[in-house]
């Protein structure tokens, strides 16, 4: 019966970890994106609307990185300090 907690605990914690961290390296290949948007796009046309639509676009997805990061490191620590408790009482448990 343990066994079968453990898969479903699994399941539970591990694709929402992996989720998050899928979409913060999706929004981390922005970065390189938007050098390669200012390089080929502002010096041609002199435009500091385009400078500041790039720039703006950017900021909110560092920023976005930034939360997912965040949000993911906490999803974790939750989820440790839950598994903790669980094995811990096992532990405790069994060594009694």
């Amino acid at each position: 019966m343990a066994a079968r907690d453990d898969e479903s605990f699994t399941a539970e914690w591990f694709w929402p970890a992996v989720g998050m961290g899928a979409a913060a390296t999706t929004l981390q290949l922005l970065i390189p994106a938007f050098s390669l948007q200012i390089f080929d796009r502002v010096p041609a046309s002199g435009s500091m609307e385009t400078l500041a639509a790039l720039l703006t676009a950017a900021g909110v997805a560092v920023a976005g990185v930034a939360a997912l990061e965040i949000m993911r490191a906490r999803w974790i620590a939750n989820v440790g300090a839950a598994r903790c408790a669980v094995l811990g009482g096992r532990a405790l448990a069994e060594a009694a």
